[in-house]
């Protein structure tokens, strides 16, 4: 135990050099140096007694030792990362991370290729472990806090098969994205703030449905259609003005995390409905605006309140 605490403390060490170089690092792992000691102990026995017996199994396992030594290396030495996508996203999803490979890693080796993001304040580790003859991997990861992240180094390393060796090598990488807060439902009526402006529209200005989603209105929904199809369809008209939403921080009840969990529900829900919101924070207001840019301004500032 206290040889493994040791082990991980000298990685740990390792990842704050060796970042600023790109070579193939690799080390014994602590089964390792369990291994080469029992190595070395038979060798010490079998030559004091003269033991040919001793002498060859010794040998066995230098040579085994040597030839997991070099399939390990391998494993790294042919792998690069050419390229890597990654995205904003809610704290309830996972991180999915778009990997493209120099070359296709046999089965055999991605089975035990491992990545890890790092950054100073945090690191991200996932298993690769796809297999398959494809250079696309994607990989997720989970962070478990909302917020801002920025990563500088992607490192890809592998115990191999039989964990005597740790292998590791480093590629530049300079990324950045913002974890929403979860969605929690909330029904907008709760608002006590909000100021909805909606135009009522006969049902013969409808033009088209779309499918009900969580969180919609519910008067909206086609019961014709229900009725004669068994899924919920929601009224969509061409020509009508969106509601004008205002989602107040304070008009929300519960801890700080829940508020902003509605919130991100909410900022959500209006964007998938083309309705207007304003966003209003204890110390940041964004006013009613609605589209792409507009939602994604307002869940990075839920992101980092």
């Amino acid at each position: 135990m206290i040889f493994s605490n040791k082990f991980e403390s000298f990685i740990q060490k390792m990842d704050q050099i060796s970042p600023r170089r790109t070579k193939v690092y690799i080390v014994p792992t602590a089964l390792g140096f369990k291994f080469i000691g029992c190595n070395f102990l038979i060798f010490l026995m079998a030559l004091s007694y003269s033991n040919n017996m001793g002498l060859l199994i010794a040998f066995i396992m230098v040579a085994y030792l040597v030839i997991t030594m070099l399939e390990t290396h391998k494993y790294i030495q042919d792998t690069t990362v050419d390229s890597i996508n990654m995205g904003n996203f809610f704290l309830s999803h996972p991180l999915n991370l778009n990997l493209k490979l120099s070359q296709t890693p046999e089965n055999r080796c991605a089975e035990v290729l491992q990545i890890e993001l790092i950054s100073e304040e945090l690191k991200l580790r996932s298993e690769i472990g796809l297999s398959g003859a494809e250079q696309n991997r994607q990989v997720a990861l989970q962070i478990f806090q909302r917020g801002y992240y920025r990563f500088n180094n992607l490192k890809l390393f592998t115990y191999g098969h039989n964990k005597l060796f740790y292998v590791w090598r480093y590629f530049p990488l300079q990324a950045s994205f913002y974890v929403y807060p979860a969605k929690r439902f909330i029904s907008q009526r709760r608002l006590v703030e909000s100021n909805v402006k909606k135009d009522h529209k006969v049902e013969s200005e409808f033009q088209f449905h779309i499918p009900y989603q969580t969180g919609m209105t519910a008067k909206r929904i086609d019961w014709k259609v229900f009725a004669r199809t068994d899924s919920l369809y929601w009224k969509k008209h061409t020509d009508d003005q969106s509601e004008s939403i205002e989602i107040n921080y304070q008009a929300l009840e519960g801890e700080h995390e829940t508020r902003l969990e509605y919130m991100s529900f909410l900022v959500d829900k209006n964007f998938k409905e083309g309705n207007n919101w304003k966003l209003v924070l204890p110390q940041k207001i964004l006013n009613f605006n609605k589209g792409h840019y507009h939602y994604q301004k307002s869940l990075e500032q839920l992101s980092v309140i």
